[in-house]
């Protein structure tokens, strides 16, 4: 993965300040660092219109995605994904609080905490 440059630091930096939640922080610091650490994905912040997101990208194929909120995390298993390989609803819903199908078909699981963080990496390829 190549290192961010100053727009893309910027913009993570902005990202991290929409976060208030302490716990909410905590789980954003994991998953940006744990990022850093996976050879196979290349991983950036973004930025479409007002929503700010970090991206994930496997294969070149943008897979999974995390939104910030004030109070927790949105994740996104994105159709990229979806559309090869299967991922377990069920498994997803008996281990976090909210798990949704979104309108455009994709799952979207709310991360509060650092705890639910490091359960949602476990489902990465």
């Amino acid at each position: 993965m190549r290192p961010y440059n100053k727009e893309e630091i910027n913009l993570l930096m902005e990202e991290f300040d929409r976060v208030e939640s302490g716990s909410a922080r905590a789980a954003f610091i994991y998953l940006v660092t744990d990022a850093m650490a996976r050879p196979a994905y290349s991983c950036r912040p973004g930025k479409h219109g007002h929503i700010y997101d970090f991206r994930y990208y496997y294969q070149e194929k943008w897979c999974y995605a995390f939104i910030p909120n004030k109070n927790s995390l949105l994740w996104y298993f994105r159709r990229p994904l979806l559309n090869e390989y299967a991922v377990d609803i069920v498994s997803l819903q008996n281990e976090f609080d909210e798990v949704k199908i979104t309108g455009s078909k994709e799952i979207a699981v709310r991360l509060n905490n650092f705890e639910d963080a490091q359960r949602v990496t476990s489902y990465l390829l």
